[in-house]
């Protein structure tokens, strides 16, 4: 809940949530995701990457030396 900010990824990777509105940027693999509620999915390919929106429930997967993130009805937690 309320506004919240990730940075990490190696420095290339901004994830942002603001209230139900969440956006997910990822530089180093050039790819850009938007969720504005509802079912989205989004996927990131360089960076080998896999972002999902599900009906507010968010779920971040990462592959590979990639940290993974998740966040599910606003409780966040981090796993490098």
């Amino acid at each position: 809940g309320g506004k919240t900010r990730l940075y990490g990824f190696g420095g290339k990777t901004r994830y942002y949530s603001f209230g139900g509105k969440t956006r997910y940027y990822d530089f180093c693999g050039k790819k850009r995701f938007y969720g504005f509620g509802g079912k989205t999915q989004g996927f990131t390919v360089l960076a080998k990457n896999m972002f999902y929106d599900f009906d507010g429930k968010i779920r971040f997967y990462g592959f590979g030396e990639k940290p993974r993130f998740y966040s599910f009805g606003g409780k966040m937690r981090f796993y490098g």
